[in-house]
């Protein structure tokens, strides 16, 4: 079954998601995707699909930009996240094991490259180069006491190999800790 997709658009999408549960909201605005094409006919094989997701989740702007070979032999895959300010502490309530210390505050940015290859004849290769980093970070132990604060903590790898489990890492900066 042949087929070909064409130029896949949302543009200036938005949602609301209310968990009720946790008796929380959660917006997703200022949505922008687009997928230029998809096919698995066999002139497209070898051409790149460049999809990209732009938006604003609750209150935070992310980015993802990639290229891949969804029907090559490769199954190559390489993908742009660019996200800034996430709310530690929201988002690791849905945390699905229990957390041995508390989050009382902090964010995450991430700049990073995560590259996927999976070829029939070897093991799939999962690697990643860029920069993490946690702001304004306050964990405690207890409800009564602190554990350690910083204001900020980043993190600069090199290409490194997930799934061989090698992390090969430039620089880490850790500024202003307390105990």
């Amino acid at each position: 079954f042949k087929f070909s997709i064409n130029n896949i658009e949302v543009v200036d999408g938005s949602a609301d998601f209310y968990d009720a549960p946790k008796n929380t909201r959660h917006t997703v605005r200022d949505v922008n995707m687009a997928v230029p094409f998809l096919s698995n006919l066999p002139y497209d094989l070898a051409s790149y699909v460049q999809p990209s997701f732009e938006a604003t989740v609750n209150g935070t702007a992310v980015a993802l930009k990639g290229k891949t070979l969804p029907f090559d032999e490769s199954f190559e895959t390489t993908m742009d996240v660019n996200i800034k300010n996430i709310n530690l502490p929201f988002y690791l309530a849905y945390s699905p094991v229990p957390l041995k210390i508390r989050f009382l505050s902090g964010t995450l940015d991430v700049q990073a490259t995560f590259s996927f290859r999976q070829f029939t004849d070897r093991p799939p290769t999962i690697s990643v180069k860029g920069t993490a980093g946690l702001n304004n970070v306050r964990l405690a132990a207890t409800a009564t006491k602190r554990l350690l604060e910083f204001s900020s903590l980043t993190i600069s790898f090199l290409p490194s190999d997930l799934m061989a489990k090698e992390v090969h890492l430039s620089d880490v900066i850790l500024r202003a800790p307390k105990m």
